[in-house]
């Protein structure tokens, strides 16, 4: 599935700016860290979440990528959407958005990005 997903999100040929939004799937976040920062045309991962831990824990793996800056983290003082308007301000749209919590987002409605949910 999580192929699936990181094929689908292709949506420029060059310096994708790519969103995760949420924490409640630790290990899915982490493999979709994984397959996005292994691709070259991906520019920057911006992971969203309102849990310090989980996103220290998910990113660990990843120290090399942060150090380059290709990943960065946006924690979530208030609220997920407000969050994810400072990511966008601080990094641009993203190319892609993927949303691994259950529900909507208030923000795709607004962002011209591609929102896919990978949970179930």
């Amino acid at each position: 599935m999580i192929s699936e997903v990181v094929a689908r999100g292709q949506a420029s040929p060059s310096g994708q700016v790519i969103f995760l939004v949420g924490e409640s799937q630790p290990d899915q976040v982490g493999e979709l860290l994984g397959a996005y920062l292994s691709r070259r045309e991906v520019e920057r991962v911006v992971l969203v979440t309102a849990d310090p831990a989980a996103a220290s824990r998910v990113a660990a793996p990843f120290a090399a990528q942060r150090e380059e800056g290709r990943l960065a983290t946006v924690l979530a003082v208030h609220d997920l959407d407000s969050a994810i308007a400072a990511a966008s301000r601080g990094w641009g749209e993203p190319d892609v958005m993927i949303d691994t919590r259950r529900g909507q987002l208030a923000a795709a409605r607004q962002a011209p990005a591609r929102l896919v949910y990978a949970a179930d």
